[in-house]
């Protein structure tokens, strides 16, 4: 599983109409799972209970560039190679790949 670098907020969980909105550091896991790595409400911390939406991100390791994709029905964030758009190779090290989480729901 990929590391929540604490519950680095840019500002304390925030109202978006009736959702929560937070934003949470995060790194890529040390060996990626082909199907995903698993995010749900415990990896948002406090304020949102049930998870409704998370937009897609870009990360990076400072070489290469990936596109991250949040898989609701199955609780996972998928990584994507942006130069090929294939999904990330199993077993693959992407703790050097970070990114921030924008993640909304109730």
């Amino acid at each position: 599983m990929a590391t929540i670098t604490g519950f680095n907020e840019i500002r304390n969980p925030d109202n978006a109409g009736i959702r929560r909105r937070i934003i949470v550091e995060y790194t890529g896991p040390a060996s990626y799972e082909t199907g995903g790595d698993s995010y749900s409400t415990a990896d948002n911390g406090p304020g949102i209970g049930v998870l409704e939406f998370v937009p897609g991100m870009i990360a990076s390791d400072g070489t290469n560039v990936y596109l991250v994709w949040w898989d609701k029905a199955n609780a996972k964030l998928i990584w994507f190679v942006s130069s090929t758009g294939n999904e990330v190779a199993n077993g693959f090290d992407l703790s050097g790949a970070g990114t921030w989480v924008e993640a909304c729901g109730k």
